[in-house]
């Protein structure tokens, strides 16, 4: 059993002690706080496993300068990062074909960043949602343990995106919002042996932690460097 994920004891606390191999997703409307806390469980993580990033988006979502900062104040392993990033579904569906032919693994975490990218609200896009999640499935059953981030439903519910078998697949949900500039909200949304609806909130200064005065500039594509 193994309780940390992400090394704030108010998140933590709420996750339980589960399973190496399980699914847990964090997800909310405010996409600032969703970023800020995805750094802070890469570099946590890498601490003690090997960490496979997939950030699927066109541009922005990983700040390599935050990274580094918080690996040293954390004393993470940035040796133990390995980061991808998708511009296509098809993408995607590539990059987790890949990790479930690597057949049963030890102590490896894969973390998504906006993993239902192309849904669009179109029921149709629901046919290739379920096919990213059999992949997930699949590579709990091999002994990955997966960490998603997600936005909130395009239907406009209080759910996470990706569909009714999305949500049966992940263990844990926690939904993450501001209170206001100072506090956050988490709230259980989905746990096996907790209750449901719980919330704890957190300063928000604690997500901050090791940004500084960092300058990042994420917002040109990346093939305009390219």
């Amino acid at each position: 059993m193994v309780q940390s994920v992400s090394g704030f004891w108010f998140i933590d606390s709420l996750i339980g002690g589960i399973p190496w191999n399980w699914a847990i997703e964090f997800f909310g409307e405010n996409e600032k706080v969703l970023n800020l806390l995805f750094h802070h469980v890469i570099v946590y993580n890498s601490r003690f496993s090997r960490v496979y990033v997939i950030i699927y988006k066109d541009f922005g979502g990983l700040n390599p300068y935050l990274i580094t900062r918080l690996s040293r104040i954390m004393n993470g392993d940035v040796d133990n990062v390995l980061v991808s990033r998708c511009f296509r579904y098809m993408d995607l569906v590539e990059l987790l074909s890949d990790l479930v032919e690597k057949d049963r693994v030890e102590n490896s975490v894969l973390i998504i960043y906006n993993p239902f990218n192309n849904v669009k609200g179109d029921p149709r896009d629901y046919v290739e949602v379920n096919r990213i999640i059999s992949f997930l499935h699949r590579l709990k059953s091999n002994g990955w343990r997966i960490i998603l981030f997600n936005k909130v439903s395009a239907n406009g519910t209080y759910s996470p995106e990706g569909g009714n078998f999305h949500h049966h697949i992940v263990n844990v949900i926690l939904r993450i919002e501001p209170k206001d500039d100072k506090w956050c909200y988490v709230e259980i949304v989905k746990h096996p042996f907790k209750r449901i609806g719980f919330r704890r909130s957190f300063p928000y200064k604690k997500l901050n932690l090791g940004t500084g005065d960092i300058v990042w500039v994420e917002q040109r594509l990346l093939t305009e460097w390219l």
